[in-house]
Parts: structure tokens; sequence; C-alpha cells
């Protein structure tokens, strides 16, 4: 949600962590369906359903409030908006600075090592499919 807690929860002081939702309710999200930020009211219309007649017949739900985002990511060019992410941080303290260039350092971190390991997995299960298809092929050659 584009709201200043996100960036405070980052460590962000009070002006940069405002800054930052600021510019996550500008920038058109490009990483999910939905392709703009969530917002307060988002999370105020669904409660205002949930607590309405209209959800009378809904029971034991898990609601995601997230613009498709964790229904899987939406691949997109590494450059894309990152003017405009650059310009935002310049006009932060420098701590602030600091504290979103790590944040950014270490989500490339995590990603090349998830990359990696799907790498490897991948390898793995091309493998197996080589094999199986090959004993396919030779169960219907001796068939």
């Amino acid at each position: 949600m584009a709201t200043g807690i996100f960036g405070t929860g980052f460590g962000l002081s009070h002006d940069g962590a405002e800054k930052l939702a600021k510019f996550m309710r500008n920038t058109p999200s490009n990483t999910q369906a939905i392709r703009r930020a969530g917002l307060p009211e988002d999370v105020a219309n669904a409660a205002v359903f949930l607590g309405s007649d209209s959800s009378s017949f809904i029971t034991g739900i898990t609601l995601l409030l997230d613009g498709g985002l964790l229904s899987g990511r939406i691949p997109q060019d590494p450059e894309e908006g990152e003017e405009n992410w650059y310009e935002m941080i310049r006009d932060l303290k420098p701590l602030d600075q600091k504290i979103l260039e790590y944040i950014v350092k270490e989500s490339d971190d995590k990603t090349i090592e998830r990359l990696n390991y799907y790498k490897t997995y991948s390898s793995i299960v091309n493998t197996l499919l080589k094999r199986i298809q090959k004993e396919v092929n030779e169960k219907k050659k001796n068939s």
C-alpha cells in the first residue's frame, strides 16, 4: 500500500517515507496485474464490502488486496521506470538514499540467488525429462 508506513518500516525518515509513498502512488506498478499502487481506500472499500450485507454468504476466505502481485509477477524491462526512481531518490536526505540503495541491492542479490537456484533446478528437470523421454522412446521401439 502506498503509505508512509511502508517507507518507515524500511527505516526511512518521516519525510523520506512520505516521498516514497507519493512516488509509489504516482508510478504505475509494472510488476502486477493491476498497474497501480494499492491505496488506503482499497483496504477501506474491502472492509466496507465485508461488513455489508453483500458479503453475507462469504465465510472463511483470505482476501488478497495486492493488485494481483501474488498471482505472479509480470516480466518487465529492468530499465523501465529507473529514471523516475533515481529522480525520486535524489530528493531524499542522504541517509534515506543510502537505506533505499541498500534495500534495492539486497533485493537484487536475492533475485540473483533465486534465479541461480531455478537455473540449477531447471537443469535437473531437463536431465530428468531427457531420461524419461529416452525410456519412453526405447519402450516404443521394443513394443
